[in-house]
């Protein structure tokens, strides 16, 4: 890596930073998915306590859920949609995600 010039006041300036590549939505998952793994691994050795850390992790991914369903919901796509791609039912997703109401 090479530096360029020192700037005005002696300092040497950073190189310039690479323009960052745009990660598609499986690759996220993998690199989510052995975060994830490492952190089981790392609790493993720990004391009980940690475990409330995976608790919070678990929170975090059912409102990750939620928030998809409910997103992919007002793209237009129906719960028998859903289902399907999930491998379950329509009732399934109904009773799992419910719908928001607004009375």
């Amino acid at each position: 890596m090479t530096l360029r010039q020192p700037d005005p006041i002696g300092k040497a300036a950073l190189p310039p930073t690479r323009p960052q590549r745009y990660r598609e939505t499986p690759e996220v998952c993998d690199a989510i998915r052995r975060l994830i793994r490492a952190m089981g691994n790392r609790i493993a050795n720990e004391d009980p306590e940690s475990l409330l850390l995976l608790g919070e992790l678990e929170r975090e991914v059912r409102q990750a859920w939620s928030c998809a369903v409910e997103g992919i919901r007002r793209s237009g796509f129906t719960d028998r949609e859903i289902g399907a791609t999930l491998g379950t039912t329509r009732q399934a997703v109904e009773q799992r995600w419910p719908r928001e109401r607004n009375f």
